[in-house]
């Protein structure tokens, strides 16, 4: 079972992070220049796209931050706790704790940037950038809760070697399925809000940069 399980993590790790590599791809040849390219547009649409992509790219990179902070890290207590480690938990604490607040805390930052734009630019309330807005938040929060929830089952999975092993086991292996489904669908929605902010404002050259 032991085996087993670390194989599963593992397994869940490798395609987590393929997936969200993915991501940064299409992007990373234009990141470095947008900031410095909205001052020189003259067109506020133009703007308004490059800015929010500005804001896509860093969701983009917080999003690949965060397996580390939740698969990687449980992954790391379960190894610690196979081994005879009894500080696995208290290794997963304290790093959780810090790992996964700071996290949350970039999120809010984010999404305060992202209002900031949308201010900046007078996007009307029936625009579908403020959709886009909410749908960015809900994206957050769902992995907040995923990662929330798989640090709780880790925790019980290590705190019960004893009745109910199998059960606990089990629990944490499909919260680690669902969280590792939730960062692969965070990636490819981040990934295509991108793309189609930047292929709106360049059109036809658009895959000349892509």
């Amino acid at each position: 079972m032991k085996k087993r399980i670390i194989l599963i993590v593992c397994s869940a790790v490798l395609v987590a992070a393929f997936c969200l590599n993915a991501v940064l791809i299409s992007g990373a040849k234009q990141t470095a220049r947008e900031y410095d390219a909205v001052a020189a547009l003259s067109d506020n649409e133009d703007k308004l796209n490059v800015a929010l992509s500005v804001i896509y790219k860093r969701a983009g990179d917080l999003v690949l931050s965060l397996p580390h902070a939740g698969i990687t890290l449980t992954q790391t207590a379960v190894m610690k706790h196979f081994a005879g480690d009894a500080d696995a938990i208290l290794y997963l604490n304290t790093r959780a704790a810090d790992q996964l607040a700071n996290a949350y805390a970039a999120m809010d930052v984010l999404l305060a940037d992202f209002d900031g734009v949308l201010a900046k630019y007078a996007v009307p309330s029936g625009s579908v950038f403020r959709t886009k807005r909410v749908e960015l938040a809900s994206l957050f929060s769902g992995l907040e809760s995923s990662n929330n929830e798989l640090i709780k089952r880790t925790r019980t999975f290590i705190g019960n070697a004893g009745s109910g092993y199998d059960g606990y086991y089990t629990a944490y292996c499909e919260q680690l399925q669902i969280v590792s489904d939730k960062f692969q669908n965070a990636a490819t929605q981040i990934g295509n809000e991108y793309d189609a902010l930047i292929s709106d404002m360049l059109g036809a050259d658009f895959e000349l940069v892509s």
